[in-house]
């Protein structure tokens, strides 16, 4: 036998070895977490992650009567427009912040749930059930007129139903399903959350102070302790 062989079964020979080695330590590990009743680990979210996917999950009614208001813009990021209410029950952007009808009131309600309506039109931003986005003054099912919001990165989104507020580039309202993706998508409902001049004004003193948002100290609080 030459030395080439030699060394050509000697080198297939320690690969079974080692991979007969693994095997053993994988059975082990097995047997051993078998007899202790548990499971392999696996890789799962960070506990930071779960909460954070999990804050404003859930059904939970909403107390129409808000807890405190937070006099407010928002500002479209597809549109780069503010959000305004006209007095016809019209939505759509606009590019001046001093148009008096971009100054909204935001009404909490509940946890991650709030109500928007415009300061001088007093029209309630409401959703219908095909996700068309209208403005009433006194909404006849009020449940349509509470929009569940979420954080995403520094933005805002606001959904009821399956639907979510959003906007085209030219500040027209667009109809978003919550079935839809993609980075246009992520884009047309993003909204910025900025808090105007004025106090907040707490409108029920027995309610507990909500807690103020992760986000919230770099883009505007929502929900805060720091009441100024």
């Amino acid at each position: 036998m030459s030395f080439s062989s030699v060394g050509y079964f000697h080198i297939l020979a320690t690969i079974c070895l080692l991979s007969s080695l693994s095997a053993l330590s994988l059975a082990k590990r097995r047997h051993k977490s078998k007899e202790s009743g548990g499971t392999e680990h696996l890789p799962t979210k960070s506990s930071s992650d779960l909460v954070k996917s999990a804050s404003c999950g859930g059904s939970r009614d909403p107390i129409l009567t808000p807890s405190f208001i937070q006099p407010c813009y928002l500002y479209s990021r597809r549109a780069m427009m503010f959000l305004q209410i006209l007095p016809s029950g019209k939505i759509n952007g606009t590019n001046s912040y001093n148009s008096r009808y971009a100054e909204l009131i935001m009404e909490v309600v509940a946890t991650c749930m709030v109500r928007i309506r415009g300061e001088a039109t007093k029209r309630y931003l409401v959703m219908e059930e095909n996700g068309t986005l209208v403005s009433e003054a006194e909404p006849a099912d009020e449940k349509k007129s509470v929009f569940t919001y979420e954080i995403q990165r520094d933005f805002y989104t606001f959904k009821n139903g399956n639907y979510f507020i959003g906007f085209r580039p030219v500040g027209k309202l667009k109809r978003i399903s919550a079935t839809e993706n993609g980075r246009n998508v992520k884009k047309n409902k993003r909204f910025v959350y900025m808090p105007r001049g004025g106090s907040r004004k707490r409108r029920d003193p027995s309610e507990e102070r909500p807690r103020r948002s992760a986000v919230g100290r770099r883009s505007g609080h929502l929900f805060g302790d720091d009441l100024q």
